[in-house]
């Protein structure tokens, strides 16, 4: 199982300079597909990093931390990644490919004129290999790449990663590396936990699983005083979250969005546009909080309940921090920051308090959500909220109108004083403090050359990112 953060920040398919003669078309080392068109369930909801549910070995070979792998689900799901056309412009097409040898239904195509004019299949492996395609009789001309699976047999996979146009019939594909870096040499393969390295002398152990617990896409986790574990819990990621880059139609009214009333409008006047713009789909799904206790001698959690739910009204989610602090579960869950309480110790939130309401004033990229929490050395709450943005005024009558950018901040446990320290982040996520009571955060790049960032949180701070930055290119 694995607990932490699930966003998902734009990736685009660019066309970046890495050398004279190599122009990267996709790398696949962000938390979505961007631009790229999804179909079926195969490729679940971003690119991985080597392992998922459906696949009994891990993909190995791949450039940087992430791939793109259609075993979400296992070999009877499908799918179809389909990029924006391109021009090709050099003389040489390269990726790297694995997964299933079926031709036509596990394989990776270039179309050109809408004719498939070039097809690699995944060879049977795991193992992902280099595959370069001469497409000199196509210079200047537009082309799509199509990753496909259609195949619901054994090795109904397919796998690729790292297309470039090049001048060399020989191009250079990245290594392998985790969080940016090579692998740890030191690391050594879990017995429980396929995939997962860890150091020499430690153990892994699955505490709580879906099979088990029925614990779902978890994006946080926090421990209660009694040793109980609160888990926050998305299901409505994309069915209930929207993407902007998935209804282009509503794009206008989305940046024209200034508070959630804003929003709520908005999602009324498309609601009869398409079925993921009806009110149905984008309500029918609930986020909430699950809590586990009771371990076993190894760890693993023998009870579970659901904390808090119902988190499924159309400005709802996803629920995406979490925090257990004094008889208190504080869950930040766009547009609010709420206060749980467990009165009557029935494992249930009887009290629902609101901390604060108005985040999320826009759709925005999925992901770029509301996040924490962690207690900073002042005794004060402190989370993150994307570009999402905000449109708030605090129970001291201080208003807060930000649409276009995230920020940091934080509040006092009772909820009051609640405050902006540092503005113009794209999408922050979790707050750390060092042991001098330093605040670091990191901060997504919009995959249009700028990179990933730690930040330094200061009182005052403003990293300069405004959503109309972005907006301006999709």
């Amino acid at each position: 199982m694995k607990f932490g953060i699930f966003c998902a920040s734009g990736l685009l398919f660019t066309a970046i300079t890495s050398s004279a003669e190599t122009r990267i078309l996709q790398n696949f080392e962000g938390d979505g597909f961007g631009d790229w068109k999804v179909e079926g369930d195969g490729f679940g909801l971003a690119p991985m990093t080597g392992l998922c549910d459906g696949l009994t070995a891990e993909m190995t070979n791949f450039s940087g931390d992430s791939l793109v792998c259609s075993a979400h689900g296992g070999d009877k799901s499908q799918g179809k990644l389909e990029s924006p056309p391109f021009k090709i412009t050099e003389d040489f097409l390269g990726f790297l490919v694995a997964g299933g040898p079926h031709k036509g239904e596990t394989a990776v195509q270039l179309l050109v004129d809408g004719q498939v004019v070039r097809e690699a299949q995944g060879g049977g492996t795991v193992n992902l290999h280099p595959q370069v395609w001469d497409v000199k009789e196509f210079r200047g001309k537009d082309g799509v790449i199509r990753i496909v699976d259609s195949h619901t047999g054994g090795w109904g996979i397919i796998a690729a990663d790292h297309f470039v146009l090049s001048d060399s019939e020989k191009p250079e594909f990245p290594p392998l590396t985790k969080g940016g870096k090579p692998p740890a040499p030191d690391l050594v393969s879990s017995d429980n936990v396929p995939g997962l390295t860890i150091p020499p002398g430690t153990k892994a152990k699955v505490v709580a699983d879906y099979k088990t617990q029925g614990v779902t896409s978890p994006t946080a986790l926090t421990f209660g005083e009694k040793g109980e574990l609160y888990v926050s819990e998305t299901h409505r990621f994309r069915h209930g979250v929207p993407d902007n880059r998935d209804h282009l139609y509503w794009y206008l009214d989305d940046i024209s969005s200034r508070t959630t009333e804003d929003r709520r409008k908005m999602h009324e006047k498309w609601k009869d546009k398409e079925e993921k713009s009806s009110l149905k789909f984008l309500t029918e799904k609930e986020d909430m909080v699950r809590v586990l206790s009771e371990p076993d001698a190894e760890g693993a959690y023998q009870k579970n309940g659901i904390f808090a739910g119902k988190f499924n009204d159309l400005l709802d989610g996803p629920a995406a921090g979490v925090f257990a602090y004094e008889g208190t579960v504080y869950l930040a869950c766009i547009p609010k920051v709420y206060a749980l309480r467990d009165k009557d110790g029935n494992g249930e939130a009887e009290v629902r308090d609101v901390v604060q309401d108005g985040f999320g004033v826009r759709v925005s990229f999925s992901g770029h959500d509301l996040n924490g929490f962690v207690l900073g050395p002042d005794g004060r709450l402190y989370g993150t909220l994307g570009d999402r943005g905000m449109n708030i005024v605090t129970k001291e009558g201080v208003k807060y109108e930000m649409p276009d950018e995230g920020c940091v901040f934080r509040f006092d446990p009772d909820g009051s004083n609640f405050e902006v320290i540092h503005t113009g982040l794209r999408n922050p996520k979790e707050i750390a403090f060092d042991e001098l009571g330093n605040a670091i955060s990191v901060d997504n790049n919009c995959d249009q050359g700028d990179q990933a960032r730690v930040v330094y949180i200061v009182d005052g701070g403003d990293s300069g990112w405004n959503m109309g930055h972005q907006g301006l290119l999709v």
